[in-house]
């Protein structure tokens, strides 16, 4: 048998699809119980921040995460007159992510990611032209692998921007729900300058290699 308890955070949002988009936030607090059957003991919160002691080469430790997403949102801006307008046009939203993981244990995965994004929605005051809606960065990135779930977090910064609207960092928050070893869905979003929020991303992705 055993005990779990501790806060729960939750963020309800239509994810900048739409506006008004306002939110609504809970805070809980959860207790439960649980009885294991099979009476498999489980390893501790301590094993989880235990470095990988294992003899290997460092290549033989990374995992190569190739992540293709697509979504819509609305828009938001200051016109000349200093006025917010609110735009509920659906604005098609694409990128890539080539996001190397080094596995530091079981667990913990840390690395770098090159991410690539096109967004309909951008610049689009300035002259018109497809390079105007894209931009380059790179960002820094941590996983929680867990049995089917990965929660990868990241911050990173637009190398290549045309246009002022993607300019600057931005975070980065996926759920990957692994349906093989390697195949995976991906729900995750986006943030643009600050807490600005940018954009949902729903796609698929596929790790190479798995560490030996």
């Amino acid at each position: 048998w055993s005990l779990f308890f501790g806060p729960e955070y939750t963020h309800f949002s239509n994810g900048d699809t739409m506006f008004p988009n306002g939110g609504a936030n809970t805070i809980n607090f959860r207790v439960g119980t649980r009885c294991d059957i099979s009476g498999n003991k489980e390893d501790g919160v301590e094993k989880i921040f235990e470095f990988d002691g294992k003899e290997r080469q460092f290549a033989d430790n990374l995992t190569y995460d190739i992540t293709a997403f697509g979504a819509w949102r609305a828009d938001r801006y200051m016109d000349n007159d200093g006025r917010l307008v609110i735009d509920n046009n659906a604005y098609a939203v694409a990128g890539m992510h080539f996001n190397p993981l080094y596995h530091l244990n079981d667990y913990l995965l840390a690395g770098a990611s090159l991410d690539m994004m096109y967004d309909a929605s951008a610049n689009r005051h300035f002259k018109q032209s497809a390079i105007k809606h894209c931009a380059a960065g790179v960002s820094i990135r941590g996983e929680i692998s867990m049995p089917i779930f990965s929660v990868n977090v990241g911050a990173g910064y637009n190398l290549l921007h045309y246009g002022p609207d993607l300019k600057g960092f931005y975070g980065l928050f996926s759920l990957k729900a692994f349906l093989t070893g390697n195949l995976f869905l991906n729900v995750g979003y986006r943030l643009g300058q600050t807490n600005y929020a940018h954009n949902m991303m729903f796609g698929l992705g596929w790790r190479f290699r798995k560490p030996l």
